[in-house]
């Protein structure tokens, strides 16, 4: 048995992992799209990144419209303002500042940036959406803190999916 000290403390942790993420809900969108919403200015890009992470899930990319459309009918039901996607700008010898998606990597065919955007003005080389016109735009990837929006990965899903039949195989097979 736990002693009431013990429990005292496990009771603190738990409370300060809900402060450090936030208050964080999923959406389903129109599109048959899933977001998980920390909705709290905690985060600047990178910490975003490993939390989304740490769930298993990543920063949220927008590759269509259809996308974007989606997510943002997710965000008119949250209440901050400013959201890290998963996109992220990396400079090209000779070819300037290029932004590619985190979880794939590949370059932008949908673009929504704001206008005269990106800029890459003082090191802005990550992706917030704003929820005022829920356009893009390139930020300073460290010092900035916001709310972010997670999405599970295919990958990932698939394999949780391949993971749970195996179990339920193994289950079925194997009786103890």
């Amino acid at each position: 048995m736990l002693a009431p000290l013990h429990l005292k403390y496990i009771l603190l942790f738990i409370l300060s992992i809900r402060c450090v993420f936030g208050e964080e809900k999923w959406y389903d969108a129109e599109d048959g799209s899933r977001y998980l919403v920390v909705d709290e200015d905690n985060y600047n890009w990178y910490e975003a990144l490993t939390a989304c992470a740490t769930r298993g899930l990543s920063l949220v990319s927008i590759q269509s419209e259809e996308k974007q459309n989606a997510l943002v009918d997710v965000l008119k039901k949250t209440g901050k303002m400013f959201y890290w996607i998963g996109a992220v700008g990396t400079y090209i010898p000779n070819g300037g500042l290029v932004f590619r998606w985190i979880n794939d990597g590949e370059e932008f065919d949908y673009t929504n940036w704001r206008p005269s955007e990106p800029n890459g003005r003082g090191n802005e080389n990550c992706v917030h959406l704003d929820r005022h016109n829920y356009r893009w735009n390139d930020n300073n990837c460290r010092t900035n803190k916001m709310a972010l929006v997670c999405e599970e990965i295919s990958r990932v899903t698939q394999m949780k999916k391949y993971i749970s039949s195996l179990e339920r195989f193994l289950d079925e097979v194997i009786v103890f």
